[in-house]
Formats: C-alpha cells, structure tokens, sequence
C-alpha cells in the first residue's frame, strides 16, 4: 500500500509533531502495554517473552520510578516518534483518496477508564492506529503497528520480533482487532517491512495469567522473584529491585536497534 502511494510522489503535509519532553504525564498505577511487551522476563508457563513481573509489579505499586534516559536515548525516541508521524500521513493520506471505502485512525488510546477489559486488568497504551476498509464487498479493520530499527537487525528480519506480538495481543484484544499490521522501517535507508499477524487467544491467555498473578502479588505486597536480564541497568525501577551487578549491560531489544515507544 505505501509502496504504490510513494511511487506517486505528490506532496502531502505532515500532521503535527508533539514530542513529550515532560514523560511525568505518563500514567501510574497501571501496566503500560510496552512494559508488558518487554524483552525482560517471561510468561508464567515460560512459552512467551514477556516484561519481568518486577518491573511491572513496581509499576503498578510504586509510581512512574526514576527515569533512565540519557541525552542520545531522547534523540533516538523523538527520531522514532518522527517516523511514525510521517508513516501515519501516508496512511491518512491513503485513505482520504479512497473516496470513503477507507479509514484510517492514529494513536488509538487503551484506558481503563473506558474500555472494560483494560479496566479489568488495569491496562494503559495506545496502538498506533487503526486501518478500516469496508467497500461493500471485503471488510477489514486491522490495527497498525510502527517499529523503527537500524539496518543490522531489518536484515535479520523475518517476522514480526516475539516482544512485539504480545504488545500487539493486548491491543488487539482491548480493541477487537482481529488483524495486526506491522511496519518495521529501516532507519538506515527508509526501507519498509510489512507483516501481518492474526490475533493468538493462547498468547492473550498467558498474558492475562501474568497480570492477574502480579495483581494479586501487589496487594499483598509480596514482590515477584527477580527475573534478571540485559534490560536491568535501563530500568527505571532498579533502585528499588537492585539487580546483581553481573546482569549484562545491552538489552537484547536496543542490541537489534528497536526504537520502544510507549
């Protein structure tokens, strides 16, 4: 689809750009759906990568933490957040040429203030939009999911990265999406990568399972084990959990050149 509308080459204008500089109006007292879609720990029956239940324990009784980010980590978000604006346009701009049989909506939000299954496991995120097309004839409503990368880890691409399906999961389930559209772009040279993905009932099962599981670990009060990993030193929360020092310093997620948005 993007392909054949940049083929074209007519002038589109870029929606606006906002970039949250102040991160202190991120929701706390809830699991944000990229921290549940981590690189960090794994579900309870260990089939799925999945966030470290520490992690997600802390955020859910322990508030927003200390932020992590250094000078280069801000530019490389703001740089991601910028091409996921500009793959948006495209794809409004898409759907407003198709004389109403298409419909495109960005930046989805997940509440749990107004969605009951978010409510229920106190979930909060956004997709990055959702994609409809209803011509009398075929219908689809698939959400859309942005992910920037950098050349070494779009050649090693073959399908979607298994930390991504389960944050996809959670918003298919949340949204009644029954397709995913994953966008993987290459920051080195704007290459695009596309992928669909069905939604897995047994991936939002052991999702749940963990969530509840953590759920009930915080009122109680009882901390998870550990789930030590290459995403400790980044985590906003080591202060609290004061992982071993031996854990190892890359995550496996920036070592692939991931670019996590919220």
């Amino acid at each position: 689809m993007l392909e054949d509308f940049n083929v074209e080459g007519d002038p589109i204008k870029l929606a606006k750009l906002t970039l949250d500089i102040n991160s202190s109006g991120r929701r706390t007292g809830v699991f944000h759906a990229s921290s549940i879609g981590g690189t960090s720990g794994k579900s309870l029956c260990d089939k799925y990568v999945m966030g470290c239940g520490r992690q997600l324990f802390y955020s859910i009784s322990e508030g927003e933490g200390i932020s992590t980010w250094e000078p280069r980590n801000r530019r490389i978000l703001d740089t991601g957040s910028a091409i996921h604006l500009q793959l948006q346009t495209y794809l409004l701009a898409v759907a407003e040429r198709s004389e109403g049989t298409e419909k495109f909506q960005m930046e989805v939000d997940i509440n749990p203030d107004t969605n009951p299954i978010a409510d229920a496991l106190d979930i909060s995120g956004h997709t990055d939009g959702i994609y409809e097309i209803d011509d009398g004839d075929d219908k689809l409503r698939a959400g859309v999911e942005i992910k920037t990368i950098n050349d070494n880890g779009y050649k090693a691409l073959n399908s979607p990265h298994k930390e991504h399906l389960i944050q996809a999961t959670i918003y298919q389930k949340c949204l009644d999406l029954p397709v995913m559209i994953f966008l993987y772009y290459n920051k080195n040279d704007s290459s695009i990568a596309e992928y669909l993905h069905s939604y897995d009932v047994r991936m939002w099962q052991a999702i749940e399972r963990k969530l509840n599981w953590i759920r009930d670990l915080a009122i109680s009060g009882q901390e998870p084990d550990q789930e030590v990993s290459r995403s400790c030193q980044f985590c906003k929360y080591r202060h609290l959990c004061k992982p071993p020092r031996t854990a190892p310093k890359v995550s496996a997620a920036r070592a692939r050149g991931f670019t996590r948005r919220a």
